[in-house]
């Protein structure tokens, strides 16, 4: 259930862009000047939710150890980035009501990252992670180069389980939450634009455990608790006028 702070924070995102799709159903000299965009989007993210989920690895006394028992080996206990465990990427529609302001509707994958290790008793955890993004948006436009933008997201947060225990230990969460974002673009040729982006991403809290030992020794080696899967993403790409 969507706490208190999160629901003010997306109610006025919610209204707005409710009044700009009434624009875009409103005269049709409206619709004369507005125009279609799509945008396609490949980028990063900083550690989100790996800071909490590492520092539970290390309050539980989990360690890197090179002894590893499958190929690739990961060289540390956390990693985050692009091709870290994943690609990021977010691909957008937009519609300009006005030469200045439009709505668009968001999607995207965001594999943030994962952290392993090796319990005191040897036992070894390899969690994955992301927080997928769908939204409605809400733009406005400074001579069609600086833009910003916010709407209420639909965030499905993931953990998964990968190592070698063979156990069906994911975790789903859908939550909504606020994303505000900023960009920058500039125009290369004809119907095309370079894009750079930076989005806020307020997911909040997201539970994810307990997690076992194996399917033949249940011995509980990771309680249930909870992460942070806020997080910042970071992109560039390329705008397509349709």
């Amino acid at each position: 259930m969507m706490s208190l702070p999160r629901m003010r924070a997306t109610v006025p995102l919610v209204g707005g862009f409710l009044l700009l799709a009434a624009a875009v159903a409103g005269p049709a000299q409206a619709q004369e000047s507005s125009r279609w965009t799509f945008t396609a989007i490949a980028g990063t993210t900083d550690r989100g939710p790996a800071e909490d989920i590492h520092a539970d690895f290390q309050s539980l006394e989990y360690v890197y150890n090179s002894r590893c028992i499958e190929y690739p080996c990961p060289g540390e206990m956390t990693e985050t980035g692009f091709g870290a465990s994943g690609y990021p990427f977010l691909l957008e529609f937009r519609f300009a009501v006005t030469p200045w302001a439009g709505v668009g509707v968001l999607g995207g994958k965001t594999e943030i990252g994962r952290t392993h290790g090796y319990d005191p008793d040897g036992a070894y955890l390899r969690l994955r992670y992301e927080a997928d993004i769908m939204a409605p948006m809400v733009w406005f436009s400074a001579r069609d180069i600086v833009r910003v933008a916010a709407g209420p997201a639909r965030y499905t947060a993931r953990v998964t389980r990968e190592d070698y225990a063979r156990l069906s230990e994911d975790f789903t969460e859908s939550v909504w939450g606020p994303v505000y974002e900023g960009s920058l673009s500039l125009p290369i040729r004809g119907a095309v634009r370079f894009e750079a982006r930076a989005q806020r991403r307020l997911v909040g809290e997201v539970e994810y455990g307990p997690y076992l030992r194996s399917a033949l020794f249940p011995s509980e080696i990771f309680p249930a608790t909870k992460a942070d899967f806020s997080h910042w993403f970071f992109g560039a790409g390329f705008v397509v006028g349709l």
